[in-house]
């Protein structure tokens, strides 16, 4: 009998050893739940924050914004001008080389009327 008693004794004190882990675990647990529920209403609060100065943010335009579309349609007629003379350099230029091609002939059939 003395030998299912001191099982019995080890048993239970190797249980009680067990409750005391659970409960000291548990009470970490609790402890990191309350850590983790404080650090997430802190960003929940930082989130709001943040929305709302996006919010405020957003309808405000910013002091350089009327320059720059001023100089977006300067740039745009600046641009305009410059397409409108690359067209007509291209067409000047086309008509310089068809002079130039008909003189050449113009040479090359004097040049033959000459000769004979």
């Amino acid at each position: 009998m003395t030998a299912i008693g001191n099982s019995i004794t080890t048993a239970v004190a190797d249980l009680k050893i067990q409750i005391q882990q659970t409960n000291e675990s548990t009470t970490s647990l609790d402890g990191d739940l309350t850590t983790l529920k404080a650090k997430i209403e802190k960003r929940r609060i930082e989130l709001q924050r943040a929305q709302k100065r996006l919010k405020g943010l957003a309808g405000v335009r910013p002091a350089w914004m009327d320059e720059f579309e001023s100089l977006e349609k300067d740039l745009i007629k600046v641009y305009d001008r410059y397409v409108s003379k690359f067209r007509n350099l291209a067409y000047y230029e086309s008509l310089v080389e068809e002079i130039i091609k008909v003189e050449q002939n113009a040479m090359m059939v004097n040049a033959s009327h000459s000769a004979s």
